[in-house]
């Protein structure tokens, strides 16, 4: 009984996990960056983290890079921002190296933006030629072409791609 208890609790954290880090995406996109780091600190702050496993951590580092990236608090300087986020987003991707490739090519184009910004152009474009080949992988194993066509049509891939055109290496 009690160990059915106990991973019912911890199946109840975990969804509370999922919806934070979801409302917490909800805010970065509606540019509400102060609200959206008031969430992920509540994240942050629950003993059930520590269980949520390599993908919602990743995404827990993910949302802490863009808080980093797009957040201009003024408390510390651009500079001290970027190189964080560029740390988060290198983390992200190291804490779920069997992320789908839509995720990687998310925390790609963060990445990227970290560096395009930081003048470091050339490592951007590195990055994400790893991410393009992954991507391509990805989609050359998927056999129905609505599924490939709409992959392609999600918002982190479609700014990804067109990153890619602004910086080079895209055809």
């Amino acid at each position: 009984d009690s160990a059915i208890e106990a991973a019912s609790g911890l199946g109840l954290a975990r969804m509370l996990l999922v919806s934070r880090l979801n409302l917490a995406a909800m805010l970065m996109n509606m540019r509400r960056f102060g609200e959206a780091r008031d969430v992920i600190g509540l994240v942050e702050q629950d003993t059930a983290v520590v269980h949520m496993g390599p993908g919602l951590g990743a995404a827990l580092l993910t949302l802490r890079g863009m808080s980093e990236l797009f957040e201009e608090d003024g408390e510390r300087d651009r500079h001290t921002r970027l190189r964080a986020a560029e740390s988060l987003f290198r983390q992200a991707m190291e804490t779920d190296p069997a992320a789908d490739a839509t995720s990687l090519v998310e925390n790609s184009y963060y990445l990227a933006c970290c560096l395009v910004e930081q003048g470091r152009v050339e490592e951007a474009g590195l990055v994400l030629d790893n991410a393009d080949r992954a991507l391509s992988d990805a989609l050359s194993s998927i056999r129905s072409n609505i599924y490939r066509d709409s992959i392609l049509e999600t918002p982190p891939v479609r700014r990804f791609v067109e990153m890619r055109r602004r910086i080079g290496g895209c055809p």
